[in-house]
């Protein structure tokens, strides 16, 4: 926990990672993305309905200094089904509420995804469970 943060001053935001690297689904050494062709499809900036990059949802983003998250469970779940999720926890992926200060995080246009930097969560809680027997 970083010190004394005034938590009224949090955003909470939703991860997918692998246990092993923490990195998401679309940079980790164990992805297994081309598993879930619709998953994919929903996240293409091919796909006009797609998922933006976080430059095109108008956010700054320096690979492996920044980290991606959906905004809320609520848009989790619009961008990966509860299926999908159970298949990727037999992967090695988990899902995780992340608290960080509002200042550190960066919301992207769409409100759908947000940018933040690890060191910068002040907790996380391991939600894979309560997700997958919803």
């Amino acid at each position: 926990m970083k010190g004394m943060l005034n938590i009224i001053n949090m955003r909470h935001i939703v991860r997918i990672e692998h246990i092993r690297d923490g990195q998401g689904i679309w940079r980790s050494k164990y992805n297994v993305y081309y598993m879930f062709p619709e998953l994919t499809d929903r996240h293409s900036t091919y796909n006009p309905e797609g998922m933006k990059t976080p430059y095109a949802d108008g956010m700054t983003f320096i690979e492996d200094e920044h980290y991606c998250a959906y905004t809320s469970i609520h848009k989790l779940r619009k961008w990966v089904k509860p299926e999908e999720i159970k298949e990727l926890t037999k992967h090695g992926y988990r899902v995780y509420l992340l608290k960080v200060p509002t200042g550190k995080v960066q919301i992207g246009k769409s409100k759908q995804q947000a940018v933040f930097r690890k060191e910068d969560i002040y907790s996380q809680i391991d939600i894979t469970d309560k997700l997958i027997t919803v």
